[in-house]
């Protein structure tokens, strides 16, 4: 009786496309470690300048002096009333289709005062 034996070729061919299989694969997971771990060494190979004080930052002229026709800094235009809330106001807001109406002003969107009356 004869036993059942493969072929010395198919074996060596099934060890050889299985070892460069093997290589494959760990060639890739080693690419893909290098890829993911690369930027962590840049960063920390990146050197930290030092703070600076702001008074010790040289800063040229303002920009108003670069105007020829100005001798001197331009005087600053007055801020905008704030609206105040009282208890008689009433604000509505109007924002992206929706009505609101609240105590105090609206942060986006149209708005109109509305004042109450006492009777």
């Amino acid at each position: 009786m004869h036993a059942v034996t493969s072929d010395f070729r198919v074996d060596l061919s099934l060890h050889v496309l299985s070892l460069s299989v093997s290589v494959a694969i760990a060639l890739a997971l080693v690419w893909h470690l290098i890829i993911l771990i690369s930027p962590l060494i840049e960063f920390r190979a990146a050197p930290i300048p030092p703070a600076v004080a702001l008074d010790e930052i040289e800063a040229g002229p303002p920009a108003w002096a670069a105007m020829g026709d100005l001798e001197e800094p331009p005087t600053q235009a007055a801020a905008p009333q704030l609206l105040v809330a009282t208890r008689d106001t009433v604000f509505r807001c109007e924002a992206g289709g929706r009505v609101t109406y609240t105590d105090r002003p609206c942060e986006r969107g149209d708005m109109r005062v509305l004042h109450l009356r006492r009777n």
